[in-house]
């Protein structure tokens, strides 16, 4: 009896955390449909970096003349209206990442914008 509660303890716990893992995967922007909500002021260039709970459309831009580790930025809402327009610096220089995939991004708080590889692009003030 005490095998069988201690099989079933572990079988929870096995679900409990594969349903965690399930839901931060379906939190990923891929999942997000961008073209039925993409407001008209939001360019197609911008990407949508965010989940099913919401996010921000990113327009990134690397201009020649900028120095390697400043990026030009606009950041929109949903709603079409501008979080965030001007420059963000990259924390580490390091390896390149390529700025216009979307996969390259894991969140907008603010005033960083966060890299999947644990680099972050953060607001020049």
């Amino acid at each position: 009896m005490l095998y069988n509660i201690n099989k079933l303890k572990k079988n929870i716990l096995l679900l409990i955390i594969s349903l965690f893992f399930f839901g931060c995967d379906i939190q990923i922007g891929q999942f997000h449909d961008e073209n039925a909500t993409r407001h008209e002021n939001i360019p197609k260039s911008a990407m949508w970096i965010g989940g099913l709970d919401g996010g921000v459309y990113i327009d990134i831009k690397k201009l020649p003349i900028d120095e390697k580790t400043i990026y030009r930025a606009t950041v929109f809402y949903e709603s079409g209206s501008i979080d965030y327009n001007g420059t963000l610096k990259i924390n580490l220089l390091g390896k390149n990442f390529n700025y216009s995939d979307v996969n390259a991004y894991s969140g907008w708080d603010g005033d960083t914008l966060y890299l999947r590889d644990g680099r972050f692009l953060q607001v020049v003030k």
